[in-house]
């Protein structure tokens, strides 16, 4: 297999201006972005000859038909990637999405059937499993558990204050290109989970409505809980009728806080998991999402030998990793990190929160 040829769905937006199309169009060696969509056209233009993008469409169909394109990357917001990405699949398009895979539990299976049916890859964009000192740090902790040299996990606390500039002045170094062009026909949205209240369905989409803005942003922390926690879980209690929510858990027995919120007016950007047991603990302090270059930081309080270590992890750029990856699991045909089943656990621990902060029983 040659260069594996590539599209976009989301090209002209934010994070597809600012990451995804750098993060590809940086491997010259094993891809090439070749067409884009946009309803747009004057920005589809733009972005497409800044980036050297041959073909532009103004029809997802049309990109579907494309028989060149091996693969298509889909960076939208998330209300959808439900019809975007089954379309896409149908047709025999590998894709990597951006998170959350979905809106509800339901769309989510819709789509890992989708990609089952397809046999084509379904990779989901959460980038911090890509970071290399996330990556250094999960090594460690496995070793930790397999050795039994810190003894047992006793508790794990994942924090998220957004707190200061996520975007890290990305958009400084990679201008985002605007026209004052009036969106075209988009595609149909998913709905709002069935289950959720009228009164948080209504204005549903967007990052004023709690169940949309906790799903959308910090599925990366809960993501990352699972990660090194595992999926034996259960939710002990819930609060998410502040600005500050937090949910208490337990994996496998062990008791684990996650704590997220905002607006924080202070200028860093604030976001870590701590894992304590009985002889040490570790910190990973995550960096801003769109800081190139800087992996997370690792801390390691060594309770015998009474030190604290810095692990330092390769300068690397998760965005960059994240696509190299997917390249290759599309050229070998394996299941991504961050697969479909992955990402709809994800889902399923948000709404689970939601039902029990709701008094919702059941399904």
């Amino acid at each position: 297999m040659g260069k594996i040829k590539l599209g976009f769905v989301g090209a002209c937006g934010f994070m597809g201006q600012t990451t995804h199309l750098h993060a590809f169009s940086s491997l010259t060696d094993e891809c090439e972005v070749v067409a884009a969509v946009g309803n747009r056209e004057r920005l589809l233009n733009i972005v497409s000859d800044r980036f050297g993008i041959r073909k532009r469409y103004r029809s997802l169909e049309q990109l579907c038909e494309d028989e060149e394109v091996d693969a298509v990357i889909v960076s939208l917001p998330p209300e959808w990637n439900l019809a975007v990405v089954c379309k896409l699949l149908s047709y025999g398009k590998h894709v990597m999405c951006e998170k959350p895979i979905a809106l509800s539990v339901d769309g989510a299976r819709k789509m890992v059937e989708a990609a089952d049916k397809s046999g084509c890859i379904l990779m989901i964009a959460y980038m911090k499993r890509y970071d290399p000192g996330v990556q250094v740090a999960l090594k460690l902790f496995e070793d930790w558990k397999a050795t039994g040299e810190m003894g047992n996990l006793l508790y794990a606390r994942a924090h998220c204050f957004i707190g200061g500039q996520w975007t890290a002045g990305r958009e400084l170094i990679a201008p985002v290109m605007r026209t004052d062009e009036p969106y075209g026909q988009m595609p149909e949205k998913e709905p709002p989970p069935s289950w959720l209240p009228e009164e948080l369905r209504k204005n549903f989409y967007g990052h004023q409505n709690p169940y949309y803005h906790f799903l959308h942003v910090y599925c990366h922390d809960i993501n990352l809980m699972r990660t090194f926690l595992g999926d034996d879980w259960c939710v002990v209690g819930v609060n998410l009728k502040h600005s500050v929510r937090v949910a208490m858990f337990e994996f496998s027995g062990v008791p684990a806080l996650l704590e997220v919120g905002g607006p924080v007016k202070h200028y860093s950007f604030d976001e870590h998991m701590v894992l304590y047991f009985e002889r040490g603990s570790m910190r990973i302090e995550t960096p801003p999402p769109l800081l190139a270059q800087a992996p997370a930081n690792v801390v390691v309080q060594d309770g015998v030998k009474r030190q604290t270590l810095n692990l330092h992890a390769d300068w690397d750029w998760s965005f960059r990793r994240q696509a190299m990856h997917f390249l290759e699991c599309v050229r070998e045909r394996k299941q991504p990190i961050t697969n479909a089943q992955d990402a709809l656990r994800d889902v399923e621990v948000v709404e689970t929160l939601f039902k029990t902060h709701l008094g919702i029983r059941g399904d």
